[in-house]
């Protein structure tokens, strides 16, 4: 059943995974992102298995008001109205989504397939990289510097060995003990060509590198 997985998929939920109870989803600022996965699970279950919440960062009067008009029509489309539910949280800085299925087969389906991550990802890297970058990849000020963050020293060694048997450059792993978390850095110029062709899969990067650039 790997074959049900799509890599980049996979790269992003592992960046941004939703992980509670029975339920498996993604947790994401980027409605594009939140979209994409929603179609991948409308594949598999029908509209009314798919829920999702939407967090705002509201004060309770605006929270009041609080509707679909904070989703997009690309959404309303896919997921019926009476699963979308809205929640208030003033540590907010924008719109923050989970889009999830309750489903104990594709929880156990997806936890063995990144259990065996580089056997499954041999010959989907690069989808798979654009995935993971796409969720947890930022870029710095003068976008020299690419950083992917990790929760945990294991994912972060497996992805930089994939991107220095990929693009011969060996990332940079630091910790961040205040962050709690791993990041490892790359070169933004070696990174363009290292995804250029996957520009049509790649969404938030694209919009800060430019499509011109990744052609």
């Amino acid at each position: 059943m790997k074959e049900r997985i799509d890599p980049y998929l996979l790269g992003l939920w592992l960046a941004d995974r939703y992980w509670w109870g029975s339920s498996v989803g993604l947790s994401n600022t980027d409605e594009r992102l939140i979209l994409r996965f929603t179609r991948w699970l409308l594949q598999y279950y029908p509209p009314e298995r798919v829920k999702l919440k939407v967090y705002v960062a509201c004060s309770d009067d605006l929270y009041k008001h609080c509707s679909t008009d904070l989703v997009g029509h690309q959404l309303l489309k896919l997921i019926p109205p009476e699963n979308i539910k809205f929640y208030c949280n003033k540590k907010l800085l924008g719109v923050h989504y989970i889009v999830y299925v309750n489903s104990r087969s594709l929880k156990r389906l997806i936890n063995n397939v990144a259990r065996d991550l580089l056997n499954y990802i041999t010959d989907n890297a690069l989808s798979y990289l654009a995935g993971r970058t796409d969720g947890d990849g930022s870029i710095d000020f003068n976008k020299i510097r690419l950083r992917i963050a990790y929760s945990n020293i294991n994912e972060a060694l497996i992805d930089a060995r994939l991107i220095r048997n990929i693009i011969g450059t060996d990332p940079k792993i630091k910790y961040y003990k205040k962050a709690r978390e791993y990041i490892s850095e790359i070169c933004c110029t070696r990174y363009i060509n290292f995804i250029s062709n996957l520009a049509c899969k790649t969404i938030r990067f694209s919009d800060l590198f430019g499509r011109e650039a990744l052609a």
